[in-house]
């Protein structure tokens, strides 16, 4: 998770990892620190985790950033049209003390618009990894309902987030939660998401739904054998 905060908050919690007793929680700053392995304390970090995204959504939708977001804008038509009228004033002024002084001032207003710019590229890749969180807390069930019926879903996924996924399966915990979401990019969990709903709306049976069906068939074949049995039994007598 990035640092919505902006700020090098202490307490922004940026993910977590799980080693033996310990939750090791990394921090702004490559802070660390240990706490006790509980799933009472597992849940308290998630649970952080998951309002900072709605912080961070509150912060890149306000009127205050959108305010910013046009200023860059504006700043780049200023100079696209002042590379033009560059050329012209220096034809016009030569290379005298007005064009020099003049330019001088192009070139502080371009380097604060560059220096801008920067910070506005920082939070579009902030606004994308807040956009990645969202989708996953607004389909959170729905997602990890279809991984755990069909754990072959995981085609397309990251190495890395695929063996993450499949262990946490393995312990019996929920396939992905808010901390999974760091190393899941934002077009695999809209593919996840994407193959859940397709075959939701055609009905596909899941790997689940077969192996209940299996299961129900060999219960009824075995009645069936048992029933047959005392009707056999009952005519000898």
């Amino acid at each position: 998770m990035k640092n919505y905060s902006l700020d090098n908050e202490s307490d922004f919690i940026l993910g977590y990892k799980k080693k033996d007793n310990k939750i090791i929680v990394r921090l702004p700053k490559r802070k660390k620190f240990e706490i006790f392995n509980t799933r009472e304390n597992e849940e308290k970090i998630i649970k952080k985790m998951e309002h900072q995204v709605e912080y961070g959504e509150l912060i890149f939708t306000s009127d205050k950033y959108k305010g910013y977001d046009k200023y860059i804008k504006d700043a780049a038509l200023y100079l696209l049209l002042h590379s033009p009228t560059s050329i012209i004033t220096y034809n016009f002024w030569g290379n005298n003390f007005a064009y020099k002084l003049w330019l001088s001032l192009v070139i502080l207003e371009t380097g604060i618009i560059g220096v801008s710019s920067v910070c506005h590229y920082g939070t579009k890749y902030y606004k994308k990894d807040i956009e990645k969180h969202q989708l996953f807390l607004n389909n959170k069930k729905e997602i990890n309902s279809f991984i755990e019926e069909n754990p072959s879903c995981l085609d397309g996924i990251n190495k890395r987030a695929r063996t993450e996924i499949e262990d946490r399966m393995v312990d019996l915990e929920e396939p992905i939660n808010i901390n999974t979401v760091n190393i899941i990019k934002l077009k695999e969990l809209k593919l996840l998401l994407e193959k859940a709903r397709f075959c939701d709306s055609l009905k596909i049976e899941s790997v689940s739904d077969v192996i209940e069906k299996e299961k129900n068939d060999l219960i009824d074949k075995y009645d069936n054998n048992n029933h047959t049995k005392k009707l056999g039994l009952k005519g000898v007598n």
